[in-house]
């Protein structure tokens, strides 16, 4: 309301509405990392308009998307509201891990003969039909291969190696603040440090997991059990396997830590409790799978309610999703072409020749140098010759022929004679078995 007054003395008033918009306040979003595509979520938050769009591009401009369309490549988009113009905008970012495997086209292979197969290499894990885990299987026999090979996705866990100090996560516990022992005197308080030593009198000097002179998160327990260590909230992709993972350095052998690991809410795995005391890392991991969940909210929580010890160290925490891609392939044996050389051939030594013929196959190759079908000279003795027949697929397969060379026999018609005039005269062959005289005697 404004009241005013004139030179006269004389007074009125006014009125004017401001009306406030809500401000629309979207929830920020953590980095998506998926193994093959993404479906978008809906915005969600407070004060929203119903205006609420993905964009290509800043200040609700640029290519529309909507919750719900599938992104499959590489993507930096800005989720935008504009509540009669008061807006708010916030990134995410989607990172596509776009691996595939092929194990080719099905394939026929010869009786006899090995077919390698290889998904590629650069994979974390491969598991075979026949339960095998090598790179490689090498196959003989007909029949359906299949493989899942396994990549691991990039961390999600911002600053899990804590070189940021102590950001991006949540904690009950409360910063170090001091005592007769340094700076985690008091139980359920933290730090982080490059050494356990520097914020506690009685802690071992020890380094880091990761580079062995970076960060860690030393912690002083709390004899209060179910409190959070540690936690952070991720977007994750529906029914994906993710392998959740940390290294624990435990300082007190009577009183250790015990862990616990939760995911949504739920435990998973069993408690963790270390076997070792100073300065020695030891790895919790576990796989979860994401089901029907689209956020994924990770906290590390302290069981123990020791007093006294109870003290230990966090570095290297990662969730990564597992991405598994599968092909298979058929193989099939085909069995060897039936070669035939035909029958062993009996041949006189009298430089006629010989026709040697193949069967079975559709091309043939003879050794010393024989042509299918083709006429020639046998040597002077018995020689065997080989075919190798091939048939349409490529398959192969020999026989073999003797051709049997006999000496001709060496004939004897007797001496010569004279005979007179009108007289008869006998001749007798020798040498053969039959025999045809000429001048037909």
């Amino acid at each position: 309301t404004i009241t005013g007054t004139d030179v006269n003395g004389c007074e009125n008033t006014d009125q004017v509405d401001v009306i406030v918009n809500a401000l629309p306040d979207i929830t920020s979003f953590s980095t998506i990392l998926t193994c093959g595509q993404y479906s978008l979520p809906a915005i969600t938050g407070q004060n929203l308009s119903g205006n609420e769009q993905y964009y290509s591009a800043v200040n609700g401009s640029g290519t529309v998307y909507q919750p719900g369309d599938v992104i499959s490549s590489d993507i930096i988009l800005y989720a935008y509201d504009d509540n009669l113009g008061c807006t708010d905008e916030e990134i995410i970012t989607i990172t596509i891990n776009s691996a595939s495997i092929n194990l080719g086209n099905d394939t026929i292979i010869c009786f006899g003969n090995s077919v390698t197969l290889d998904p590629g290499s650069g994979f974390t894990s491969y598991l075979w039909s026949d339960n095998s885990t090598n790179q490689t299987l090498t196959v003989s026999s007909s029949g359906t291969y299949s493989v899942d090979v396994t990549n691991y996705g990039l961390n999600m866990v911002s600053n899990g190696d804590f070189e940021l100090g102590s950001q991006n996560f949540n904690t009950s516990y409360v910063p170090g603040n001091g005592g007769a022992w340094g700076l985690l005197s008091n139980e359920g308080t933290y730090a982080v440090t490059t050494s356990p030593s520097l914020v506690h009198n009685n802690f071992a000097p020890c380094a880091d997991h990761t580079t062995g002179s970076g960060n860690m998160l030393v912690v002083n327990g709390s004899s209060i059990p179910n409190q959070d260590i540690w936690c952070q909230t991720f977007n994750v992709t529906p029914n994906t396997d993710f392998e959740f993972s940390t290294w624990l350095m435990n300082f007190d052998a009577i009183n250790p830590a015990e862990l616990s690991f939760y995911i949504n809410g739920v435990q998973i795995g069993p408690n963790f409790n270390p076997l070792n005391a100073g300065c020695t890392w030891e790895n919790f991991f576990e796989t979860w799978n994401s089901g029907a969940n689209t956020t994924a909210t990770i906290c590390i929580v302290n069981q123990s309610t020791a007093v006294g010890g109870n003290d230990f160290a966090l570095d290297d925490i990662s969730f990564t999703p597992l991405c598994v891609y599968t092909d298979d392939i058929v193989v099939t044996v085909q069995q060897l072409p039936i070669v035939s050389a035909g029958n062993d051939v009996q041949q006189c030594n009298d430089g006629s020749t010989v026709t040697l013929t193949g069967s079975g196959a559709n091309v043939y190759s003879w050794d010393n140098g024989v042509l299918n079908n083709t006429p020639f000279v046998a040597p002077l003795g018995t020689s065997t010759y080989t075919v190798t027949g091939t048939d349409l697929i490529g398959c192969v397969n020999t026989d073999q022929v003797d051709v049997v060379v006999t000496p001709l026999p060496s004939i004897d018609a007797g001496l010569d004679q004279i005979v007179c005039d009108g007289f008869s005269v006998l001749v007798n062959g020798s040498g053969g078995v039959n025999y045809s005289w000429s001048n037909s005697i």
